[in-house]
């Protein structure tokens, strides 16, 4: 249990390592820099149906977030923040592991990578705000203030958002920036959980959230290709080249922990792709590689414009211009009819399918609307092109 003995108190749990913030004496708000305290307040978590949790990371000069602050949220109001740069991390990743229940973040993405890759946890039940908050049709990519001013009529602070998080120790305004980023989620989540299930929406919004806790903890070459967007100005004789130069560079970034860019810029790998260079001076000349890029990676890149040297051609990545008058036409209607499905349930469509979603489909390409919640949700509107397969 979180313990204060009166609101003026310097500790919990009987550790002077954790200090309660004295912005609302009301509320506790603890934080924490050691591992004995910082174990005590997760497992009190144990016996909550639900908490909250959000991180503040740094990445700037990795390719893995730098996890620089993890918030915590009780039903009881109680607001615990973790120094992960104090505490045993995978100690806490452990802990957090044994609680259950359903853990509610906002804009859960990044959190979720830092989470695993930091402290080796993913949530096993998430329910993601900004999620919720499209299947409640209050917008797509509503932010975490947004809804708190929407839901609750609170006004939250977010002049710290690119703040240094690795300073220690943290300003009276980060700490609170800190506090505030997980204080109101609870509330946040009771009220769109309630519209969901009287929306019957609910199981949507599980399976939903579902993908995004399978999607953390298995990452596909798949998405990193898709995120690479560049491909589609390369004709499909080099697009496979590129797609093993994308995935080698994600390798070679997060094998060193740097930034991709840091390994080789996303318009020297096109180039590369285009004009396939065979020796090192070739590479230097068509490229912007520095001596010490090319010292580096110039094996590794040759070596695989050569084994692409009789490589078929295939379209991996698809432009608007790949699209025939009908396709477009075809791509046109499925939207419209996306919509309206949408704009009957009150859903955001956008956040749910996107335009890539429906030119897949259109294309008989493999994607998230050949299968799962989606397809069911759709069925009507795109069940003969999934049919037709």
């Amino acid at each position: 249990m979180c313990r204060l003995a009166e609101s003026t108190a310097n500790h919990c749990f009987g550790n002077d390592n954790i200090r309660p913030m004295k912005r609302d004496n009301t509320i506790p708000k603890l934080m924490i820099d050691d591992d004995a305290p910082a174990a005590d307040f997760v497992d009190s978590l144990t016996s909550e149906a639900c908490f909250a949790l959000d991180t503040e990371f740094m990445r700037v000069k990795t390719y893995h977030p730098d996890l620089c602050l993890v918030q915590l949220a009780r039903p009881d109001g109680c607001l615990g923040c973790i120094d992960p740069l104090a505490v045993d991390r995978i100690m806490l990743g452990e802990r957090l592991a044994a609680v259950g229940g359903v853990v509610i973040i906002h804009s859960a993405g990044q959190d979720l990578e830092v989470l695993g890759h930091a402290m080796g946890y993913v949530p096993e039940t998430l329910f993601d705000t900004q999620l919720g908050a499209a299947f409640a049709g209050l917008g797509e990519q509503v932010s975490y203030a947004a809804l708190a001013r929407e839901i609750l009529g609170v006004e939250v602070d977010k002049g710290e958002t690119r703040t240094d998080w690795r300073r220690r120790p943290l300003t009276d305004a980060q700490v609170e920036y800190a506090f505030e980023d997980v204080a109101y989620l609870i509330e946040i989540y009771n009220d769109l959980n309630a519209r969901l299930e009287a929306a019957g929406k609910l199981e949507w919004m599980r399976k939903a959230c579902a993908d995004l806790v399978s999607q953390s903890l298995t990452p596909s070459d798949d998405g990193v290709v898709a995120r690479f967007k560049a491909g589609s100005s390369l004709a499909p004789d080099d697009q496979p080249l590129l797609r093993d130069l994308v995935l080698w560079r994600e390798d070679k970034a997060r094998a060193i922990d740097r930034p991709r860019e840091w390994v080789v810029a996303g318009g020297d790998l096109v180039e590369i792709a285009r004009r396939r260079p065979t020796s090192r001076d070739q590479l230097q000349s068509c490229t912007a590689l520095n001596a010490a890029q090319v010292r580096r990676y110039a094996d590794d890149v040759i070596e695989r414009v050569q084994r692409h040297a009789q490589s078929a051609p295939e379209r991996i990545w698809h432009g608007r211009t790949d699209l025939s008058a009908d396709q477009r036409a075809q791509v046109k209607l499925l939207q419209r009819r996306v919509r309206a499905v949408c704009d009957d349930l009150s859903i955001s469509a956008a956040a749910i399918v996107s335009r890539a979603d429906i030119e897949a489909l259109v294309l008989g390409r493999p994607g998230r609307l050949d299968s799962g919640w989606r397809r069911d949700l759709f069925a009507e509107a795109v069940g003969e092109y999934v049919e037709s397969r």
